[in-house]
């Protein structure tokens, strides 16, 4: 018991102390379009840029792509997996301005009904120098922007 109550001591004290935490976000959208249709679009790692309106430009070397975002920003990011059958893909990032450290991502579309598709986005990752809500927000404003461009050009 004694060592419970000190692991929780210890927990509490840490929570206010402006040490990482780890974070959690998921997003998801329905597109009017089949799995196939949407992942010829999304499917394309180094083609990020054709539909987030935040990037300007993606290049890739094997499994790095660097991204040029429209603000001048930069992001480097390595795929770790990439599933054509299973329609996903995951990543990590390694360098960004965005206030997150040790991000994990994946991608992953799923058959709803005939032609419609959800696309679901979620990450795992440590708030870095901002509140933990703030990373999240800033994560799932990332995500919604582009989720919400899909459905402008898939559910039009």
């Amino acid at each position: 018991m004694k060592s419970v109550m000190s692991g929780l001591m210890l927990l509490a004290l840490c929570s206010g102390s402006g040490i990482a935490s780890a974070a959690d976000v998921e997003e998801s959208v329905i597109l009017n379009s089949s799995v196939s249709s949407v992942w010829k679009l999304v499917g394309n790692f180094n083609g990020i840029n054709q539909w987030h309106p935040a990037v300007r430009e993606s290049e890739q070397d094997g499994d790095v792509r660097l991204l040029t975002l429209r603000d001048g920003g930069h992001i480097r990011e390595v795929q770790l997996a990439h599933d054509d059958e299973h329609h996903l893909y995951r990543y990590r990032m390694d360098q960004s301005p965005l206030p997150v450290a040790g991000y994990e991502a994946e991608i992953r579309l799923e058959t709803v009904a005939n032609n419609k598709t959800r696309m679901i986005w979620k990450s795992h990752f440590e708030a870095v120098g901002v509140p933990e809500a703030e990373a999240e927000q800033t994560i799932r404003t990332v995500y919604r922007t582009g989720m919400d461009n899909l459905a402008r050009r898939f559910n039009h």
